[in-house]
Protein backbone atom coordinates (compact mmCIF):
# COMPACT_ATOMS: atom_id res chain seq x y z
CA UNK A 1 0.00 0.00 0.00
CA UNK A 2 1.48 3.69 -0.68
CA UNK A 3 1.97 6.19 2.33
CA UNK A 4 -0.14 9.14 2.72
CA UNK A 5 2.70 11.19 0.98
CA UNK A 6 2.96 9.19 -2.14
CA UNK A 7 -1.20 8.96 -2.47
CA UNK A 8 -1.20 13.06 -1.66
CA UNK A 9 1.11 13.37 -4.64
CA UNK A 10 -0.39 10.98 -6.82
CA UNK A 11 -4.31 10.61 -8.37
CA UNK A 12 -7.15 8.57 -6.55
CA UNK A 13 -10.07 7.78 -7.46
CA UNK A 14 -13.54 8.55 -5.67
CA UNK A 15 -13.72 4.53 -5.21
CA UNK A 16 -10.19 4.27 -3.85
CA UNK A 17 -10.89 7.15 -1.64
CA UNK A 18 -13.97 5.74 -0.18
CA UNK A 19 -12.67 2.14 0.38
CA UNK A 20 -9.53 3.17 1.99
CA UNK A 21 -9.54 4.37 6.26
CA UNK A 22 -6.09 5.49 5.72
CA UNK A 23 -6.86 8.22 3.13
CA UNK A 24 -9.97 9.65 5.39
CA UNK A 25 -8.10 12.94 5.96
CA UNK A 26 -8.31 13.89 1.83
CA UNK A 27 -10.21 15.34 -0.26
CA UNK A 28 -10.11 15.08 -3.93
CA UNK A 29 -10.36 17.86 -6.80
CA UNK A 30 -10.38 16.39 -10.27
CA UNK A 31 -8.17 12.95 -8.65
CA UNK A 32 -5.93 14.76 -7.13
CA UNK A 33 -5.91 14.14 -3.57
CA UNK A 34 -5.69 17.30 -0.39
CA UNK A 35 -5.48 17.16 2.67
CA UNK A 36 -8.29 18.59 5.16
CA UNK A 37 -7.07 21.06 7.59
CA UNK A 38 -7.56 19.11 10.54
CA UNK A 39 -7.94 18.34 13.45
CA UNK A 40 -10.07 21.42 14.74
CA UNK A 41 -9.38 23.68 17.77
CA UNK A 42 -11.93 23.51 20.90
CA UNK A 43 -12.90 27.30 19.97
CA UNK A 44 -13.12 25.84 16.24
CA UNK A 45 -15.27 23.03 16.62
CA UNK A 46 -17.40 24.74 19.97
CA UNK A 47 -18.56 27.55 17.23
CA UNK A 48 -19.11 24.51 14.21
CA UNK A 49 -21.61 22.55 16.83
CA UNK A 50 -23.16 25.68 18.05
CA UNK A 51 -24.19 26.56 14.36
CA UNK A 52 -25.05 23.11 13.60
CA UNK A 53 -26.91 22.75 16.66
CA UNK A 54 -29.09 25.21 15.86
CA UNK A 55 -29.45 24.71 12.07
CA UNK A 56 -30.21 21.09 13.01
CA UNK A 57 -32.80 21.29 15.02
CA UNK A 58 -35.03 23.63 12.79
CA UNK A 59 -34.62 21.60 10.02
CA UNK A 60 -35.42 18.54 11.62
CA UNK A 61 -38.81 20.24 12.32
CA UNK A 62 -39.45 21.54 9.39
CA UNK A 63 -38.72 18.35 7.81
CA UNK A 64 -36.23 20.67 5.11
CA UNK A 65 -33.59 17.74 4.34
CA UNK A 66 -30.46 16.17 6.37
CA UNK A 67 -27.57 17.28 7.77
CA UNK A 68 -24.10 15.87 7.71
CA UNK A 69 -21.05 15.80 9.98
CA UNK A 70 -18.03 17.17 9.16
CA UNK A 71 -15.47 14.69 6.77
CA UNK A 72 -18.98 13.99 4.55
CA UNK A 73 -17.66 13.08 1.41
CA UNK A 74 -19.89 14.94 -1.26
CA UNK A 75 -18.85 13.18 -4.96
CA UNK A 76 -19.02 15.63 -7.86
CA UNK A 77 -18.36 13.04 -10.57
CA UNK A 78 -19.05 15.81 -13.88
CA UNK A 79 -15.69 17.08 -11.98
CA UNK A 80 -13.57 14.46 -12.41
CA UNK A 81 -13.14 12.48 -9.46
CA UNK A 82 -13.85 15.48 -7.06
CA UNK A 83 -15.03 14.50 -3.87
CA UNK A 84 -14.92 17.27 -0.92
CA UNK A 85 -15.68 17.68 3.03
CA UNK A 86 -17.02 20.77 4.73
CA UNK A 87 -16.88 20.49 8.11
CA UNK A 88 -20.73 20.61 8.14
CA UNK A 89 -22.91 20.53 5.47
CA UNK A 90 -26.88 20.44 4.34
CA UNK A 91 -28.75 19.34 1.49
CA UNK A 92 -32.50 20.22 0.86
CA UNK A 93 -35.03 17.88 0.71
CA UNK A 94 -35.74 19.10 -2.72
CA UNK A 95 -32.34 18.47 -3.94
CA UNK A 96 -31.36 15.10 -1.53
CA UNK A 97 -30.33 12.15 -4.37
CA UNK A 98 -28.48 9.73 -2.28
CA UNK A 99 -28.78 9.86 1.12
CA UNK A 100 -27.76 6.57 2.43
CA UNK A 101 -25.29 3.91 2.39
CA UNK A 102 -21.71 3.76 2.27
CA UNK A 103 -21.11 5.72 -0.64
CA UNK A 104 -20.20 9.61 -1.31
CA UNK A 105 -23.07 11.98 -1.06
CA UNK A 106 -24.27 12.61 -5.08
CA UNK A 107 -25.86 16.07 -4.76
CA UNK A 108 -24.72 19.63 -4.27
CA UNK A 109 -25.18 20.86 -0.72
CA UNK A 110 -27.22 23.84 0.06
CA UNK A 111 -25.05 25.24 3.08
CA UNK A 112 -21.95 24.05 4.11
CA UNK A 113 -19.44 25.68 6.70
CA UNK A 114 -15.46 26.28 6.44
CA UNK A 115 -13.77 26.82 9.54
CA UNK A 116 -10.17 26.45 8.54
CA UNK A 117 -8.16 29.59 8.75
CA UNK A 118 -5.29 28.78 6.73
CA UNK A 119 -4.11 29.23 3.07
CA UNK A 120 -6.55 26.96 1.32
CA UNK A 121 -9.45 28.22 2.83
CA UNK A 122 -9.95 31.28 -0.17
CA UNK A 123 -9.75 28.41 -2.23
CA UNK A 124 -12.23 26.05 -0.65
CA UNK A 125 -14.64 28.70 -0.61
CA UNK A 126 -14.39 29.54 -4.18
CA UNK A 127 -14.49 25.59 -4.99
CA UNK A 128 -18.00 25.51 -3.24
CA UNK A 129 -19.28 28.33 -5.39
CA UNK A 130 -18.20 26.78 -8.14
CA UNK A 131 -20.10 23.57 -7.12
CA UNK A 132 -22.89 26.31 -6.85
CA UNK A 133 -23.34 25.54 -2.98
CA UNK A 134 -26.38 28.51 -2.48
CA UNK A 135 -24.58 29.09 1.20
CA UNK A 136 -21.07 28.93 2.11
CA UNK A 137 -20.21 29.81 5.39
CA UNK A 138 -16.52 30.75 6.64
CA UNK A 139 -16.84 30.82 11.03
CA UNK A 140 -13.99 32.82 11.35
CA UNK A 141 -13.28 31.97 15.06
CA UNK A 142 -9.94 33.74 15.62
CA UNK A 143 -12.23 37.45 15.00
CA UNK A 144 -15.53 35.97 15.69
CA UNK A 145 -17.44 37.02 12.29
CA UNK A 146 -19.24 34.55 10.16
CA UNK A 147 -18.44 35.64 6.67
CA UNK A 148 -20.89 34.22 4.40
CA UNK A 149 -20.61 33.73 0.24
CA UNK A 150 -23.01 32.71 -2.07
CA UNK A 151 -23.05 33.05 -5.78
CA UNK A 152 -22.99 36.15 -7.76
CA UNK A 153 -23.13 38.18 -4.33
CA UNK A 154 -20.45 39.94 -2.29
CA UNK A 155 -19.55 37.93 0.67
CA UNK A 156 -21.45 39.35 4.16
CA UNK A 157 -19.35 39.57 7.14
CA UNK A 158 -21.94 39.24 10.20
CA UNK A 159 -20.44 40.14 13.77
CA UNK A 160 -21.26 39.47 17.08
CA UNK A 161 -24.64 41.95 17.22
CA UNK A 162 -25.93 40.53 13.49
CA UNK A 163 -28.30 37.66 12.79
CA UNK A 164 -27.46 35.00 9.99
CA UNK A 165 -30.84 33.60 8.24
CA UNK A 166 -31.27 31.84 4.85
CA UNK A 167 -35.47 32.31 4.01
CA UNK A 168 -34.58 30.54 0.24
CA UNK A 169 -33.25 27.29 1.91
CA UNK A 170 -34.84 27.26 5.80
CA UNK A 171 -37.73 29.83 5.75
CA UNK A 172 -37.88 31.36 9.45
CA UNK A 173 -34.61 30.69 10.45
CA UNK A 174 -32.59 33.33 12.75
CA UNK A 175 -29.39 32.87 14.37
CA UNK A 176 -28.14 35.50 16.34
CA UNK A 177 -24.12 35.49 16.57
CA UNK A 178 -24.12 35.57 20.28
CA UNK A 179 -25.12 31.90 20.25
CA UNK A 180 -22.13 30.85 17.85
CA UNK A 181 -19.55 32.74 19.65
CA UNK A 182 -20.89 33.42 23.61
CA UNK A 183 -18.18 35.15 24.29
CA UNK A 184 -17.34 38.03 22.98
CA UNK A 185 -13.99 39.58 24.12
Amino acid sequence: MPTLTEVVNGFLDHAELLKNPDYRYLELIQGRPRLLPLPMGAERGQAVARFTMYWGVEVVRQQRGICYAANTGFHFKWHGSTVKSPDFSFVSASTTRRTRGMGFVEATPDLVIESGQDELTPARIREWLFFKVKYVINLDTKNKVMIVHRPDHEPITLTYDDVFTAEDILPGFVLPMTKVFPTHE
